[in-house]
């Protein structure tokens, strides 16, 4: 009879640890798996930690940098204005000093001279006569235009250091200082006339010509020979007394359309048509005697 064989189903520690193992790996792939599909690499995972700021936080700096640029574009703009404006005042100055040695013999009843000439009936003001009155009497205005054209400096002096007070107590801007200058002037001449506003001008020592310093080479002057040293009396009709009339005068009206200019050239007057708008002229202010050289 043959003896059974028995087989130990019971398994061995060898076989134990193996199991274990393999165990272990697949965890362990299976960890890896599933970190890599919570987490993949890819431009979109890149492209999160890049990502732009809002819309609006754009927008609203846009909208900071344009108006920081407009605001320094009006601080430069206010600069040209002042610079332009000093450059005027030099300029009125400078034509005041020259003109000083001719309005001090106008005063004094002596005809304008070349240097080294000598007069031979000077003219003392008498006393009690200002310089003002002296110049017009002796530009022969009668006396009730003398006294007229006297107290209408004196009241536009006046006006003038009540409207610079306004200016410093308001804060005003030089522009806006400026700007009522000229419409205060402008009022003045309205009352006054073109013929008495000149001789107010002269007598109180203040510019009243313009004269053309330069000519720009290829400029509307160049090309209808207005020269250098010529003193532009009217423009489209207009007198002309000093450099804001001008620029005032070129820019009225149609571009381009045809206007008249009268200037003044070795005494004698001529005219000249030329297109509305700039001249292509350097200008300065002049003083001269009223009548000695305007029809």
């Amino acid at each position: 009879m043959t003896r059974p064989t028995y087989c130990s189903t019971r398994p061995t520690y060898p076989s134990i640890v193996v199991a274990v193992a393999l165990a272990l790996a697949v965890a362990g792939l299976a960890v890896g798996a599933g970190v890599s599909m919570q987490e993949p690499a890819g431009p979109e995972n890149i492209a999160s930690f890049a990502s732009p700021p809002p819309q609006d936080a754009l927008q609203s700096e846009l909208r900071s940098a344009a108006q920081e640029r407009d605001r320094m574009a009006d601080e430069l703009a206010e600069l040209r204005q002042t610079v332009d404006e000093l450059r005027l005042e030099l300029a009125d100055t400078r034509a005041t000093l020259q003109a000083l040695p001719m309005l001090e013999r106008s005063a004094s009843g002596t005809p304008a001279m070349a240097p080294g000439a000598a007069s031979s009936h000077a003219e003392a003001v008498p006393l009690g006569v200002s310089p003002v009155e002296g110049r017009l009497e002796s530009a022969g205005l009668d006396r009730r235009t003398t006294s007229t054209l006297r107290d209408v400096i004196a009241k536009s002096r006046l006006d003038e250091l009540y409207l610079q007070h306004q200016a410093e107590r308001e804060n005003w801007t030089r522009s806006e200082l400026a700007e009522a200058r000229k419409e205060q002037r402008a009022q003045v001449r309205a009352e006054l006339g073109d013929r008495a506003y000149d001789y107010m001008l002269w007598a109180a020592g203040e510019p009243n010509r313009v004269l053309v310093r330069d000519v720009l080479p290829g400029s509307t002057a160049a090309s209808l020979e207005i020269r250098r040293s010529d003193v532009i009396l009217r423009y489209g009709g207009e007198r002309v007394f000093g450099v804001d009339d001008l620029r005032t005068l070129t820019a009225q009206g149609t571009m381009g359309e045809p206007v008249q200019v009268e200037i003044l050239r070795d005494g004698q007057t001529r005219t000249v048509e030329v297109p509305r708008g700039p001249l292509g002229v350097q200008i300065q202010p002049l003083g001269a005697q009223p009548g000695t050289e305007v029809p």
